[in-house]
């Protein structure tokens, strides 16, 4: 509806569908109903098929059409007024049917038809009523969604109770599983039993059968088993005696035990010292380190700070001060070190390297500084030299 509605307003806005020749009115050519009717057939048309057929049925005679009475009446009001135009409530009945969109687009593709300016004042009088249905579809559509929220909540319930039931019926399946597998043991153990019995009540017939026919033999067996138990005896007391000796072994060995155990930590004590002195010879070398970063940096700076030959001598004097003045504590410092930082001592002969190589590479650089300066001088002369000659020029002139 609101497509139809949309789709009507901008052709109004645009200045209408373009009249035929033999009507007056502005009445819908075919190319227009053909758009009209594809809106249709695209759209739900439901709310408005008691509008169409109306329509439909007031298209029959053009010249009441454009009479003032000839307007169709609302459906809307007629059931709030209580009147009703016959057949009407057959045709919103026909309206509710799954076929009703199909059967307003067949409308819409009939010949006779409304024209643009009154189909849009038309719907325009009944969008406000058709919106307030709609409303109420999507609140009757809220209600039946919480609803159906309702039955799947009930429904996921059930689904946990037969769950629950599920789970309650296989652990009793496991359990009565264990019960047979345990009546089938207690009869296996019982048949077990029995056999043993029969077998004793045989062994027992035997033995009576043996002693009935060989009392000598059983003598020389009782001889035989007691010269067993004397050598089992006799094993035993040397049992006795390596179990003496082990115990003697294992004191032995728990004095060692502790013996190693006492030198163990008395070398977790020595590494604990070791540890602090290796980390206070850490500092010693992190302060060395730092100290001749210094030293580079204003190495570094020498050649900046010797551009100008008026500060050169004053700056080489100043570094040299501070070479002599730390030199010897970083000597002092040097001779404190452990041989594990005797690379320290390499960087320090690498300092006094550095401190030969400048001296020798400060005189070069002085003589460069004197050649550029004459060099400036002879080029101020020479641009006083032109600046005269082009005044000399201009007054000649």
């Amino acid at each position: 509806m609101k497509r139809i509605w949309r789709f009507l307003w901008g052709r109004r806005a645009q200045g209408g569908p373009v009249s035929s020749g033999s009507s007056g009115g502005n009445e819908l050519r075919p190319e227009g109903r053909d758009e009209l009717c594809r809106e249709a057939t695209t759209s739900d048309l439901s709310p408005v098929q008691p509008l169409v057929k109306q329509c439909d049925s007031k298209c029959q005679d053009r010249d009441d059409r454009h009479s003032p009475g000839a307007w169709p009446v609302d459906p809307w009001e007629q059931e709030s007024n209580g009147e009703s135009a016959p057949g009407q409530a057959k045709e919103v009945s026909a309206s509710s049917t799954p076929h009703g969109a199909g059967a307003a687009g067949a409308t819409l593709l009939s010949p006779t038809w409304w024209s643009a300016d009154e189909l849009a004042a038309y719907l325009e009088s009944v969008f406000p009523k058709l919106q307030a249905d709609e409303e109420a579809t999507e609140e009757i559509k809220s209600f039946g969604g919480e609803k159906l929220r309702k039955a799947e909540r009930k429904t996921s319930g059930l689904e946990k109770q037969v769950d629950n039931l599920k789970e309650t019926l296989s652990e009793k399946t496991l359990a009565l599983e264990m019960r047979e597998r345990e009546l089938n043991q207690a009869q296996n153990q019982a048949n077990e039993l029995a056999q043993l019995q029969s077998e004793n009540l045989l062994l027992r017939q035997q033995l009576e059968d043996m002693k009935n026919k060989t009392a000598q033999e059983q003598m020389r067996t009782v001889a035989q088993l007691q010269g067993e138990l004397a050598d089992a005896f006799r094993k035993l007391l040397t049992a006795e005696g390596s179990l003496k000796a082990c115990t003697r072994q294992r004191d032995y060995l728990k004095q060692e035990n502790s013996v190693l155990q006492e030198d163990l930590d008395k070398a977790k004590a020595k590494l604990c010292e070791l540890s602090a002195q290796l980390e206070l010879e850490s500092e010693i070398s992190l302060q060395l380190k730092a100290r001749n970063q210094e030293l580079r940096e204003l190495a570094a700076l020498l050649p900046h700070r010797l551009a100008t030959p008026e500060e050169g001598h004053a700056t080489t004097a100043l570094y040299g001060e501070e070479w002599e003045q730390r030199a010897p504590e970083a000597d002092g410092e040097m001779h404190g070190l452990t041989p594990r930082l005797q690379t320290q001592a390499a960087a320090q002969a690498r300092r006094e390297e550095i401190k030969t190589t400048d001296t020798s590479w400060k005189e070069p650089l002085m003589q460069t500084i004197r050649v550029l300066k004459r060099d400036l001088e002879r080029a101020w002369s020479m641009q006083e030299e032109t600046a005269r000659q082009l005044a000399e020029i201009k007054s000649s002139k």
